[in-house]
């Protein structure tokens, strides 16, 4: 499986193209709660800034997940913008940049 930026002509794409570009829109995100991100930003709706014009296939959500992707972020529309491996430390990956509040709770340090 490819990444269509790269690979575009690929057989099987895994990250595809949006069928809207995102690139520097704003967007709101909900964060589901008990998740990486949620302890981070907060459960709930997140007004996001997005640099993407790729998202995951949504064809391979579901193998994905059993394979221990969690989806910690969806759009408006139900499509995955921000994702986690379980059992992993730390990695959590977005389409947005993640809304980090200085001084309040879901800051980074």
């Amino acid at each position: 499986m490819e990444h269509a930026e790269v690979h575009p002509d690929a057989a099987e794409l895994l990250v595809v193209p949006l069928a809207c570009s995102l690139l520097g829109e704003e967007a709101v995100v909900v964060i589901q709660p008990g998740t990486r991100a949620a302890s981070v930003m907060g459960a709930g709706p997140s007004l996001e800034r997005f640099f993407c014009r790729f998202g995951l296939n949504p064809t391979y959500l579901d193998a994905l997940t059993a394979g221990g992707l969690i989806i910690s972020g969806f759009d408006e529309q139900g499509d995955a913008r921000v994702a986690e491996i379980r059992d992993h430390p730390y990695f959590v990956g977005r389409c947005s940049s993640l809304s980090c509040r200085p001084t309040g709770p879901g800051s980074i340090p």
